[in-house]
């Protein structure tokens, strides 16, 4: 009875094994057939056309009926003979055993091994895609045929290439180049992508692709880590110039929408470093922008951003460092070329800069600003900025400023600004500019005999600095003003001119001395008013040149009377010890001009 038993398992297990071996024989059989391989490569070319070609084609029964055709390869593209059309190292097709049995062929699944896809954006802004992947999606849309057509249900691809080469960008093509690229597409129009990229970052991106009634609903999820700068500001921008860039950043992005009309959703950008030559900027340490997106066609558009940044340095051509910004915060928006900045903040140099402008990013980089700046401190920004022997008295700065033109990445460009504002400054003290001695050297070249008295290595002490203020126009490379005021302890000036970009100055000002100044510009010689005296002297022409690092100061005497200054010296204590020519000549001054007693 168990030898009855044992060879009734034997004889069952032999069936089985003997079945399995039939069907693999009948695979392999089907699949050396010649009408079987006729009607594989019907159906390829119905799928892709009569130029593709494969290497061999396989059948199997176990686990379910498929065809494996290796080594297909698509014709080059009819605009690009140089691009190959597409490939593929395996297609996997997988069919319906009842459809089989009635001798039909209905898909149930494909499997895609090792595609190579190529996109490309032509230089007129024309889509070119391989034809793989257009054979692919026609298929796909053919879903809803009826049975025994070549439709695709399930998609996956395995193991995949995909280059995109982007031609319709300012300057240099930009390439990326994603491998491995794996992902599905099912018949409801679901899929999910993953891939790493060849410049350095890597990526996933999943949503879905619906059609209904000729219109195609898409839902995506985009993330890249650490992608090259110069890869994904193009596109963040809409196709705009991003020259000498480096660094990377990462990006989240969120759309939904309709193809061919407007998909919305969010974006949100990190970028941990970055240097950006076309702006002449760059980032240190992390910034991240928010922001809601809208893409129509190839035009993007972003709003209600908000930007927030560490450190960012605007080189200046004419400064030996770049101008530092700090907790740089921004809401701003994006559209076409354009970017308007609703409200902008940041920290420098131990003062706060706010206020809102606009840039074009096409062309010159046209820009327009309204700028508030307080509390800036002078002394930090010129040991930052200037040559070591740069020398700035002011020691605070506060003022408005408007300002549109190209962005000054050169002379040029800084003449062609326009605007205007107005500046106070306060604090420090006046060593640069020499007012007091220039009025007294103009006395000692107009008095007979003064230069006897004269000592000319004595130092002024610099006047204490109350305020200095203007307001201004800029234009044709020069800030303007016709009401300069400075206020000291020792003079109040006013007056109007220019400085120019390249540092050189033209005022035509004139000066009034306080009691404590003159008796300051009286020390310069051998004498000394009494401490008990209030001196008073008329306004005095003053002309300003030179340059910011050298000022020319230079009194203009020819329409002051000598009466006053005559009176106040002859009141100085040690008078008596003048020489006696120098005396009368003084005392015969004073009394030629009675009329001007007023100034003593």
């Amino acid at each position: 009875m168990r030898l009855f038993r044992s060879r009734r398992w034997l004889w069952l297990v032999a069936s089985a094994a003997a079945g399995v071996l039939a069907l693999l024989l009948a695979g392999v059989i089907i699949s050396r057939q010649p009408a079987f391989q006729r009607a594989v490569a019907q159906r390829l070319a119905a799928a892709f056309g009569s130029g593709v070609t494969f290497e061999s084609v396989g059948f199997s029964l176990i686990p379910h009926p498929s065809v494996q055709i290796r080594g297909i390869a698509l014709p080059p593209l009819p605009n690009d003979p140089d691009e190959a059309g597409g490939s593929a190292e395996a297609l996997v097709v997988g069919l319906r055993m009842g459809q089989l049995l009635k001798g039909d062929l209905e898909v149930r699944s494909v499997q895609l091994e090792g595609p190579r896809i190529h996109v490309e954006r032509s230089a007129d802004g024309r889509i070119i895609i391989s034809e793989l992947l257009l054979k692919i999606l026609e298929a796909k849309g053919d879903s809803g045929d009826s049975a025994g057509s070549a439709t695709l249900p399930m998609l996956r691809v395995q193991g995949g290439r995909l280059d995109w080469i982007d031609r319709g960008v300012a300057g240099e093509p930009i390439e990326l180049h994603l491998h491995p690229l794996h992902g599905y597409l099912d018949a409801d129009g679901r899929y999910e992508i993953s891939a790493r990229g060849k410049a350095g970052g890597k990526g996933t991106a999943k949503g879905s692709l619906v059609s209904s009634q000729g219109s195609h609903r898409l839902t995506l999820e985009v993330e890249f880590e650490r992608l090259a700068a110069r890869l994904a500001l193009p596109y963040l921008l809409g196709g705009q110039a991003v020259r000498d860039v480096s660094g990377v950043v990462s990006v989240r992005t969120k759309l939904s929408g309709t193809l061919g009309k407007t998909l919305s959703g969010t974006v949100g950008v990190e970028i941990p470093t970055g240097s950006f030559g076309w702006l002449n900027l760059t980032m240190h340490g992390p910034a991240s922008i928010g922001a809601k997106l809208d893409v129509t066609g190839s035009s993007v558009a972003i709003s209600e951003s908000q930007l927030s940044a560490d450190t960012v340095d605007v080189s200046i051509p004419g400064l030996k460092a770049p101008l530092r910004a700090e907790q740089l915060t921004a809401e701003f928006d994006y559209r076409g070329d354009r970017v308007d900045f609703r409200s902008l903040q940041f920290q420098t140099y131990g003062g706060a800069v706010s206020g809102r402008g606009g840039v074009s990013l096409a062309g010159d980089l046209l820009f327009d600003a309204n700028l508030k700046v307080e509390h800036l401190d002078l002394h930090a920004l010129v040991a930052a900025l200037a040559d070591p022997d740069t020398h700035l008295d002011l020691e605070q700065l506060e003022g408005e400023l408007q300002l549109t033109g190209p962005w000054p990445r050169n002379d040029a460009a800084r003449r062609a600004l326009k605007g205007s504002g107005h500046i106070r400054l306060s604090g420090g003290t006046m060593t640069s500019m020499s007012v007091m001695k220039a009025v007294w050297h103009g006395f000692v070249e107009k008095v007979p005999g003064l230069a006897a008295i004269h000592d000319p290595d004595k130092r002024e002490k610099p006047p204490r600095i109350d305020h200095a203020a203007q307001s201004f126009r800029i234009g044709r490379g020069r800030i303007v003003t016709d009401d300069l005021s400075v206020v000291t302890s020792a003079f109040s000036l006013t007056g109007a001119g220019y400085l120019d970009f390249a540092g050189t100055l033209d005022y035509q000002t004139q000066v009034v001395f306080t009691s404590e100044g003159i008796q300051e510009m009286v020390s310069l010689s051998a004498l000394h008013l009494p401490s008990s005296e209030q001196p008073k002297l008329e306004p005095v022409p003053l002309h300003i040149s030179g340059s910011v690092r050298e000022p020319d100061v230079r009194a203009d005497l020819s329409h002051v009377s000598l009466a006053g200054l005559s009176l106040l010296l002859l009141s100085c204590e040690g008078v008596a010890h003048l020489p006696r020519h120098l005396l009368d000549g003084l005392r015969s001054a004073a009394e030629a001009h009675p009329d001007k007693l007023h100034w003593w």
